[in-house]
């Protein structure tokens, strides 16, 4: 009976743990070897418009609906869609000075372009970084 019980909070506490269903990437020249979760919600929300080194960031993602797109809102935002949505409108009126994020038509469109920006950095699916990328571990 011990065993069932704790086979059961095993499995509880393996559904409650959040799967990381996206990748962080970075060009392979960046010097982050890591970021943390604020600072990575800082950036997705425009809050920040440079490295901590001072380089120019440029923040890029796949379209609406993008699987990766999604689950970086949602786990490292807390926010919808819908909520990001209505909060980057609102920043583009208010005119905050904001950095934008820019969103590209697809995953490896938002690699490709990485790749070839120093101060890039892109939401994307999968746990390979691929050529001319680094992946940056959350912490």
């Amino acid at each position: 009976m011990k065993t069932r019980i704790l086979a059961v909070m095993i499995a509880f506490a393996a559904c409650a743990v959040p799967q990381q269903s996206f990748s962080v990437v970075v060009n392979k020249d960046n010097p982050a070897t890591s970021i943390s979760k604020t600072q990575l919600r800082k950036m997705m929300l425009g809050e920040v418009a440079s490295w901590p080194g001072g380089a120019k960031l440029i923040v890029l993602m796949g379209p609406a609906g993008d699987s990766a797109r999604g689950a970086a809102l949602k786990q490292i935002c807390g926010m919808s869609e819908s909520d990001y949505a209505h909060e980057t409108l609102q920043a583009s009126f208010a005119g905050g000075g904001k950095s934008p994020v820019k969103t590209l038509p697809s995953t490896a469109a938002v690699r490709s372009v990485v790749a070839l920006t120093p101060g890039g950095l892109g939401i994307v699916d999968g746990t390979q970084g691929g050529s001319g990328l680094k992946i940056l571990p959350i912490e």
